[in-house]
């Protein structure tokens, strides 16, 4: 599966949430493959989700072991990072460059958008599951109307 952006997904939502009026039996039809697909994009950034904030919180712990002064020459030189040479080490000053660390930012901004396709996907299959009201309510007003 090629890589989506949040952008990507509003644009297919958007051609895949149309119903067309007249063909509302096609229509009904296209919900179990709507469902399998957004399911399928669901999955997909849950897994990347969890990844990224396996290797998010292992960065944190390792960036607060930099902060602290408790990396080895081997460690800072495998990441390429210069030794830490402040010698106040207040925990609140810690987090606070934890906070707007610039290794650290990135990694989160990446979980950030991680967790919006997340949610964007799980708001879309409750969108598919609402289709079907949608179209059953549509076909029952027809009815109605031609006084059946």
């Amino acid at each position: 599966m090629t890589t989506k952006t949040l952008q990507d997904l509003e644009d297919e939502y958007e051609s895949d949430c149309h119903i067309d009026g007249a063909d509302l039996g096609t229509e009904a039809m296209r919900m179990p493959n709507l469902h399998q697909k957004w399911l399928r994009y669901l999955n997909h950034f849950k897994i990347r989700a969890f990844t990224n904030k396996k290797k998010l919180q292992a960065m944190e712990s390792l960036r607060l072991r930099y902060f602290k002064g408790e990396l080895g020459q081997t460690s800072l030189a495998e990441h390429g990072w210069e030794p830490w040479n402040l010698k106040h080490k207040v925990n609140a000053d810690i987090e606070k460059w934890l906070q707007g660390d610039s290794v650290l930012t990135p990694m989160r901004e990446k979980q950030f958008a991680l967790e919006t396709c997340l949610e964007h996907c799980a708001e879309v299959l409750k969108g598919i599951k609402d289709r079907g009201y949608a179209i059953r309510n549509t076909m029952d007003w027809r009815k109605f109307e031609a006084g059946n």
